[in-house]
């Protein structure tokens, strides 16, 4: 399934004091939450040292599931549900693991073929051929057949030196696969199925090479680097700076499911949230943030300890709903006239637009592309006061970031909408 397709040409930084986040604890547990997964409503944690929890709550408790787990310290996991298996990389190799009868089991995926079980990234590509795929992290990345007994390969052609540093790996489907691999040495990308990887990191220098995480979205990746957050549009062959000077660990996607509203999480030392890729809004958090999730309700947080701020790590949560209303919410002002925000938004091949002025006036309504080229005329006449409504039907508008533009004889404001 296409993911959203995001298009940013300019942004500008706002700062938002939102409520506090919620701490969590985990019983019986001594070490750090250093990686974190989730979906719908269920939440990983894995620990450098107790192994993984997994929690169905939101958080207010947590099931030890490490059962036969022989490495408890947690380099990466992937889970969805306690129903379906899930992927932790630990220090002593990749596991595959399942709860049976209330049990945690795991399979030892390490097979044959691996020159080091120190694993930062692994999980499965049924998108091509049912392969494989573990990152290590400071041999590169390997790959195996769905076969009972694994036989890795090095897939790291076009790696070298701090390249073979994995950080994680992301990718989209459609008529070519697009794979990106955040290394200690840059972002690398695929589209042959893993046989070869390609610089993509033109203008990228210094702590910006050490990227921490990306999301390939259509025709457009995004990364975390330890020095900004950068968007390209050809593979890495240039760079557009969207938030520059920012030590970054974590890059999540986050839905709210009761609205359909969409944020991009850029999370690290300083950390923001964008709903649109042309306002970024500065998070209040509780510390330098290592790892980050999101379950259907909830954005989940990891801290770092810091000596210098006197800080503990810690684990913590805030609704989804709250930050992204938030940010979407429209701005109040004595003007006569309204734009509300499209919905749903992202949209695929129509979307609802609400408006309201306080008098009868001549209004237009204009659908702009990010070259601010017109692309519809809504709406092109005198409207009475009150709410009004219209619909923008173009299933065969191309993907990307669009302005909705209201104006009147004395009032202009816009929206942002992405088409996906």
């Amino acid at each position: 399934m296409k993911k959203n397709l995001l298009i940013a040409s300019a942004f500008f930084l706002a700062s938002l004091t939102y409520g506090q986040w919620t701490p969590i604890s985990i019983e019986n547990t001594t070490t750090s939450v250093v990686a974190l997964t989730g979906m719908e409503g269920t939440v990983f944690a894995g620990l450098a040292g107790d192994g993984i929890f997994v929690s169905s709550n939101a958080g207010d408790s947590w099931t030890d599931i490490s059962g036969d787990l022989p490495d408890k310290n947690i380099n990466y996991l992937f889970g969805a549900t306690i129903d379906e298996p899930f992927f932790a990389g630990t220090q002593g190799g990749p596991f595959v693991g399942g709860v049976i009868n209330g049990n945690a089991q795991y399979i030892n995926a390490t097979g044959t073929g691996l020159p080091s079980t120190d694993i930062t990234y692994f999980g499965k590509s049924d998108d091509v051929d049912e392969l494989w795929v573990a990152g290590t992290r400071n041999q590169g990345v390997f790959t195996a057949s769905d076969n009972e007994n694994l036989v890795w390969n090095a897939a790291n052609n076009g790696l070298s030196g701090d390249a073979l540093k994995i950080n994680g790996l992301s990718g989209y489907s459609d008529d070519t696969d697009t794979w990106a691999l955040s290394t200690g040495n840059g972002i690398y990308f695929s589209q042959d199925q893993f046989s070869s990887w390609t610089s993509g990191n033109n203008g990228l220098s210094g702590d910006q090479l050490i990227v921490t995480g990306s999301l390939v979205l259509n025709t457009i990746t995004l990364i975390t680097t330890h020095d900004g957050a950068f968007m390209t549009q050809d593979l890495g062959q240039s760079w557009s700076p969207l938030i520059p000077g920012v030590k970054f660990n974590a890059l999540v996607l986050a839905i709210d499911y009761n609205s359909g509203q969409a944020a991009i999480f850029f999370l690290g030392e300083s950390s923001y949230v964008t709903s649109d890729f042309i306002n970024f809004t500065s998070l209040v958090t509780p510390g330098e943030i290592i790892a980050a999730t999101t379950s259907a309700t909830d954005l989940f947080i990891a801290t770092a300890q810091s000596k210098n701020s006197n800080t503990t790590g810690g684990l913590y949560r805030q609704p989804i709903s709250t930050v992204i209303t938030a940010i979407s919410r429209p701005t109040e002002s004595a003007s006569l006239a309204m734009l509300q925000q499209n919905n749903p938004n992202p949209f695929s091949q129509s979307t609802t637009i609400n408006y309201s002025v306080k008098e009868s006036e001549f209004v237009t309504i204009k659908i702009y592309d990010l070259m601010g080229r017109e692309i519809s005329t809504l709406v092109n006449g005198f409207t009475s006061a009150g709410n009004h409504q219209v619909t923008l039907e173009n299933a065969q508008l191309p993907a990307g970031l669009y302005c909705a533009v209201l104006k009147t004889k004395n009032n202009s404001t816009q929206i942002k909408m992405i088409k996906e």
